[in-house]
């Protein structure tokens, strides 16, 4: 667990979204910038990496942008901020008693959430 861990929260203080340049472009978003992801069941603050390793695909003709959040933070431990799985839906896999898939549609936008600021 990397918020638990000193030597993982040191190496990796902070949680963050993984951003496409071109998303980055398109929301006016800078590197380090501050995001907020949202789904239906709640929204996060995270820091924007805006990276190569996330690239955009086509869908049908659509261009359709990924964003990457990592999991492993919360509000307890030696490094803290949003828990991603505020985003996700309540659907576990009945056998290994974890989620049976971690993907789902947000919106993502520039800057923080109105309580945060």
């Amino acid at each position: 667990p990397t918020r638990t861990v000193p030597v993982t929260a040191e190496l990796q203080p902070e949680a963050f979204a993984e951003i496409s340049p071109e998303l980055a472009e398109q929301l006016g978003i800078r590197n380090l910038d501050w995001v907020t992801v949202a789904t239906l069941r709640g929204e996060v603050e995270v820091k924007a990496l805006v990276t190569e390793r996330v690239r955009p695909f086509r869908l049908d003709g659509e261009t359709v942008h990924e964003v990457g959040l990592v999991w492993h933070f919360g509000w307890k431990g030696f490094a803290q901020g949003d828990i991603a799985n505020i985003l996700s839906a309540v659907v576990g896999d009945p056998n290994t008693s974890i989620h049976e898939g971690k993907a789902f549609t947000c919106s993502l936008r520039r800057g923080r959430r109105e309580a945060a600021r």
